[in-house]
């Protein structure tokens, strides 16, 4: 994961990015390639790195698991996976494509909401998310300061 990230700041909406499909192209492709993000994310670590025994073991016990759930939780797993899912790829599109990607130009990007917008989300799904990703500019020109202190070093570094 590391590397990714790494690779990513070092040419953020490139062709060289590592997150690049999440980024570039036309809505629909976008749309596709968020909600096969994590089936994506493996071929392309297998592509790179190569397959061995122990992520075969690894996959192993996690289609096991997943199996075991999805056996024992019948239509409710069904309709909670499908429900994750569908969040992870909304999520993916406002990380990767609404910060990397503003009126027709790639790049990254600070997102203006509006204050209740804000207030909302952080209640939802955190302070942290909401910060990180409205200030995600932020990050990428000073990688090593803490996501709770994006906002307040805006003011510091423009």
């Amino acid at each position: 994961m590391r590397e990714i990230h790494f690779g990513h700041h070092a040419a953020p909406a490139t062709a060289s990015d590592p997150d690049n499909y999440h980024i570039q192209g036309n809505f629909f492709l976008i749309l596709l390639n968020a909600f096969t993000t994590p089936e994506q994310s493996f071929i392309r670590y297998v592509a790179a790195n190569g397959f061995n025994l122990q992520l075969g073991i690894d996959l192993f016990i996690k289609l096991v698991a997943l199996g075991i759930l999805a056996w024992l939780g019948g239509e409710k797993f069904l309709w909670f996976w499908l429900c994750l899912r569908i969040v992870y790829g909304l999520g993916d599109i406002v990380f990767f494509r609404a910060t990397h990607h503003q009126q027709g130009k790639y790049g990254t990007f600070e997102i203006k909401i509006p204050h209740i917008l804000c207030t909302l989300g952080e209640l939802i799904v955190g302070k942290t998310v909401i910060q990180t990703t409205i200030n995600h500019d932020v990050h990428h020109q000073n990688p090593a300061i803490a996501a709770r202190h994006l906002a307040m070093a805006r003011s510091y570094i423009q």
